[in-house]
């Protein structure tokens, strides 16, 4: 069975295409389309220009399934659409499309994402997790199954909106971010963790930026950046405009370098206060997590993701 996983983050839109047997499953394809789906979300309302553009990505997306012979879509939403007053407005319009979208929970996307990160990183070390998209920030932790997991208002792109007005951003703004970012912290602990992992598109453009590489590979996977590098990172973007910031590798898109300085402000913030001299980089996220659930059924020992398989509406 030809199966595609969709999901409608606050900046980005993923798929991933795969093939489902008995013994598991084979990726096909992967896809992301920077749709901007929170971009003034400020207002409480998702704006009509960004529905509009991520309905048509979706499609987009969907239409590829089709032609790859998808015979099933599992499509999600995260943390813009569990915040907009207007989200089941964005539902009904693609409704009207025999597409049914299912809005996770903060709980439940933490649970996928867990799922995706741990399948391939293999092991009883215990580990931190973190997921890092435009609208939140999910902390995980465990050793094989989730034991404890946040979702946190620390997204790239509402801590943009919040907290910078200047371009580049002014040094009193920055550390308006850091102090904001790192009081939440503070409040959640997690003794005991071995390895701090990260997933998001942040995490992808530190790994870009580290390595001078324009073109994304998968093979950023299981690399490793040093907090020296994450703080260089940090200090070079926050002095650059925004225009200045496209021209660099990972941020040619203007959507994703407006939150850049945020994003990688958030991971700079949570190595500091979880004391972690390195992240190793996790290109497994939701969508493998989605795949993951499909494929164990209620086998999962895990209630969170039980829980999303029985709400989930598979289109066939």
């Amino acid at each position: 069975m030809i199966f595609t996983a969709i999901n409608v983050g606050t900046n980005s839109t993923k798929a991933l295409f795969v093939r489902i047997n008995d013994a598991g499953w084979e990726e096909l394809s992967r896809e992301l389309e920077v749709t901007g789906l929170g971009e003034g979300l400020a207002s409480g309302c998702l704006s009509e220009a960004a529905m509009v553009r991520t309905e048509q990505a979706i499609m987009k997306l969907v239409e590829q399934g089709k032609k790859l012979g998808s015979s099933s879509f599992w499509l999600t939403g995260t943390q813009a659409l569990r915040q907009a007053a207007n989200s089941q407005e964005f539902q009904r319009r693609l409704a009207q499309r025999n597409l049914k979208l299912q809005i996770l929970t903060g709980d439940q996307e933490a649970a996928l994402s867990f799922a995706g990160i741990t399948s391939n990183f293999s092991g009883s070390t215990p580990i931190l997790a973190f997921d890092l998209g435009a609208g939140s920030l999910e902390l995980m932790a465990g050793q094989n199954k989730l034991d404890k997991a946040v979702s946190l208002p620390l997204g790239a792109g509402l801590l943009t909106e919040n907290f910078f007005n200047s371009d580049p951003p002014a040094p009193a703004e920055r550390q308006a971010l850091e102090n904001y970012i790192a009081d939440i912290l503070k409040e959640y602990t997690f003794p005991g963790y071995k390895l701090l992992i990260g997933v998001g598109g942040t995490v992808t453009v530190l790994c870009q930026l580290a390595l001078s590489q324009r073109e994304y590979s998968r093979d950023f996977h299981g690399e490793k950046l040093a907090y020296s590098t994450v703080l260089r990172l940090y200090r070079e973007i926050s002095s650059l405009s925004l225009n200045q910031r496209t021209s660099l590798p990972g941020l040619e898109n203007p959507r994703r370098a407006k939150i850049a300085v945020a994003g990688v402000g958030v991971v700079k913030k949570l190595m500091e206060i979880y004391q972690a001299p390195e992240l190793i980089v996790s290109e497994a996220g939701i969508l493998d997590g989605m795949i993951e659930a499909v494929c164990a059924g209620e086998q999962l020992a895990d209630h969170r993701i039980r829980t999303v398989l029985t709400e989930r509406e598979i289109l066939i």
